[in-house]
């Protein structure tokens, strides 16, 4: 009696044991298109006034600090920066 006791519980814990896990299910995620601009060309601009006119648009920043490969401290004690004319890409295209 006793060792069928003892089988049969070795034989659930092997059953119970070899049993698959169940992987959770992956959300795919969506990512946006990426931005490619019309045309990539660049000019140069006063950092200061730029500045100015872009003061609260962070997204053309980092482009800015991207391209003339500067932190803000930095980009405003420039004297003239370089600029790409168009900045509705992503700040890859840029690079």
């Amino acid at each position: 009696m006793k060792k069928s006791v003892i089988i049969l519980t070795l034989l659930l814990a092997i059953l119970f044991s070899c049993q698959q896990q169940k992987s959770p299910s992956t959300k795919s995620i969506v990512q946006p298109e990426p931005q490619q601009p019309k045309i990539i060309s660049y000019q140069f601009e006063n950092a200061k006034q730029w500045l100015l006119k872009h003061k609260t648009d962070s997204t053309h920043q980092r482009i800015a600090f991207a391209v003339n490969r500067t932190d803000s401290s930095n980009f405003a004690k420039m004297d003239s920066i370089l600029m790409p004319t168009d900045l509705t890409g992503d700040i890859v295209d840029y690079l």
